[in-house]
Order: C-alpha cells, then structure tokens, then sequence
C-alpha cells in the first residue's frame, strides 16, 4: 500500500519561492514604469504639441509622394489607386441620357469618321473605345457623342474643368469619366483658369493650366497658370487647383490598353501629353489632335508621331487626324 504522505523533498525550498517572488515583483515593476512611461509621452505630447491634430492624413501623405516627391512609373500602384478612389466615375449604363439635343447630338468629325472606316475596313464598328481629353459638358461640341449613342461606343471623358464636370456628369454619358486634366510623364497640380467669356459658344469651355515656359513653383507641387496665346489673363477665371495625370496612368487605373478614337482638344498642351504616351503599352487606332495652339506647332505633332508609327491621314485650319499605320486596315 502507498504512502500518503509526500516526501519533504518535493517540496519547493524557501530559497527557492522567495527567489521567483523577488523576479515575479520585478517584472511588475519595470510593467508598471513602461505604462506610466507611456501614458506620461501621450500627455507630455498633448501639452506640449498644439498642433497634434493638424498632422497629415494619410491621403496628404500619399498625395505628398505623388506630386511632390514623385513616383517611378505612369502606372505606379499608388497613383492608380489614388485615381481609382478619387477621381475616377464609372459609367452610366442603364441610366436615361440627360442632354439638352438628344435629338440631334454632335455629329462626328467627317475626317474622323474616314479614318475609322478606313482603320476597320469600310466601316465603323460597333461598341468601341474612345478617349475624349477636353469632354467639356460631354455633349456640346463632342467628338464621341455620336459613337457612343448610336453604335454602342463606351470610353474615357476627361475634363479638368470642376465646372464643367458637374454639367458632364449631369450627362449620364455610357462612358468614364475622370475629373482632372493631362500633364506630361508626371503628376502635377495646376491652378485652372476657365475663360470667363460666353460669346462665342465655344470659348465658355476653354481653360488654360500654365505656361510651360514661366511656370513658378508655388509650393506643394503646384504649378502657377498663366494664359498663353491670344487669351489675355483678364479674359479667364480662376476654377481653383485641379489635379493632373498622365493618360497612360488613367487608361491603367481603368484597365485599358486599346484605343480606338483618342481625341485630344487641350489648349496647347497636346504634344506633351503626347509625348509621355508609352505607344508600345497602347494600342490606339486613330488620334484627332488640336495642333494650333501648341508651342511645337503642326511639325513637332507630325514628327512626333510618326516616330511613333503614325500616319497623318487628315488636316484643317486647327486639327489633324492620324491613323495608326501598324493597323491591318484597307485602302478606302
């Protein structure tokens, strides 16, 4: 039979407990002071940090890095995000159009449409992709309307202008829309100005964002508008700081990477844009370009294109029409 008493020599020793009490109090000890350490930082830091509340929000941060420090790429994530959270509107499908003339919209460019008929051999296909940079309301005086009520086209409407957003989207246009204007091969932040006139109907929808040449740096990555050309800077008012991206970095932000039509109407800023377009990234088929008011003229345009596998297919007193010559198209 067992013994039921327990050896005295399986007991812990006095030594023993008073040594693991000693540790056990120690480490209450040094708990306590890293709390209190801890708590005195957050008052210390209230007293004596007014302005603990004004510091940058993440969004400031991540805006910080876009337009003032920059970033690697066009289609860097972090820009893409940004658009996608912030500035992007998807389309309107299954919504009633808005216009003013449903009737009778815009008609398109006639040169435009002989380039796309001869871009898809004869005829314009139906359910393409557009990029109109310069959509003003989205129905006055549009070059992708017509395609996209009548053959199904969806697309990319860019306006940089906040007023004339509102009347865009007021639209229920079947396309995105991006409310911020184009810049070159990185993100900026430009003062808008908007032409204050009304007569003739085309000049309330033109706007300028700086003059390359005079630029002044205003802090926090904003670049200062002058009005260029013949606009005199009595003639425009400010719509305030609107935001700029390269085009490859919305088609990215969006997930397209092929252009049917690329209209691009923007007061004298088309061949940097034109020029940050990675080509072998997109493939666009016809490009309706505004030549008269860029610094670089028709002939850097020209140049510029073609060095990019462009044909010019068309000209006027102000635009010129390209097509794409990789394009399997026939003669028309």
């Amino acid at each position: 039979m067992k013994s039921s008493f327990i050896s005295i020599r399986n007991l812990p020793s006095c030594k023993n407990f008073a040594r693991n009490k000693s540790k056990f109090v120690l480490i209450v000890i040094f708990a306590s002071a890293l709390l209190m350490f801890g708590i005195t930082s957050y008052y210390f830091l209230l007293l004596f940090s007014p302005n603990l509340s004004s510091l940058p929000s993440a969004e400031e941060l991540v805006k910080d890095l876009i337009f003032t420090k920059g970033v690697s790429a066009q289609n860097d994530p972090i820009v893409v995000n940004y658009l996608i959270n912030h500035h992007l509107i998807s389309p309107n499908f299954g919504t009633d159009y808005n216009l003013t003339n449903i009737l009778n919209p815009q008609q398109l460019d006639i040169n435009v449409q002989s380039a796309l008929r001869h871009v898809f051999g004869g005829r314009i296909p139906e359910n393409g992709f557009f990029v109109e940079c310069g959509a003003n309301d989205g129905e006055f005086l549009s070059n992708t309307i017509q395609l996209e009520m009548e053959l199904g086209w969806t697309g990319l409407l860019i306006e940089g202008s906040p007023s004339l957003v509102k009347s865009l989207t007021n639209t229920n246009r079947k396309a995105w829309v991006a409310d911020v204007c184009l810049s070159g091969e990185k993100p900026i932040q430009v003062d808008f100005l908007r032409h204050a006139n009304t007569f003739p109907p085309w000049s309330g929808g033109a706007g300028k964002i700086k003059e390359r040449k005079t630029t002044t740096q205003t802090g926090n990555g904003i670049e200062k508008a002058t009005p260029t050309n013949s606009y005199g800077t009595d003639l425009f008012t400010s719509e305030g700081v609107v935001e700029c991206f390269p085009l490859y970095a919305i088609l990215s932000a969006i997930n397209v990477s092929r252009v049917d039509l690329l209209s691009l109407d923007v007061e004298g800023h088309e061949y940097q844009i034109l020029k940050a377009v990675p080509f072998h990234s997109v493939d666009i088929k016809v490009i309706f370009v505004e030549y008269f008011l860029a610094p670089e003229g028709e002939q850097g345009i020209k140049t510029l294109l073609a060095e990019n596998g462009f044909k010019l297919w068309a000209k006027t007193g102000s635009d010129m029409v390209f097509v794409n010559k990789q394009t399997d198209y026939v003669s028309p």
